[in-house]
């Protein structure tokens, strides 16, 4: 079973460069570059941690509730 490609290190800095200085979306990187999205997602995750989304759900699958704190019931 192949492991894929590696992406080089060219590579890498030609996609943060689009990203960053261009202004580039994944979409146009990906076409100019000729790689998947998937790809420009993951070095761009990895090269640029500071720029993480982070979710609003809360962890471990909790939900927030509809209208703010709802207390239980004894």
């Amino acid at each position: 079973m192949s492991e894929g490609h590696p992406t080089t290190e060219k590579l890498q800095r030609a996609i943060v460069r689009a990203f960053q200085e261009e202004g580039m979306t994944y979409g146009q990187i990906a076409h100019l570059l000729g790689i998947g999205m998937a790809r420009v997602n993951r070095v761009l995750r990895r090269a640029l941690p500071e720029n993480r989304v982070r979710s609003a759900r809360p962890s471990r699958g909790r939900n927030f509730p509809p209208f703010g704190e709802v207390r239980r019931a004894a």
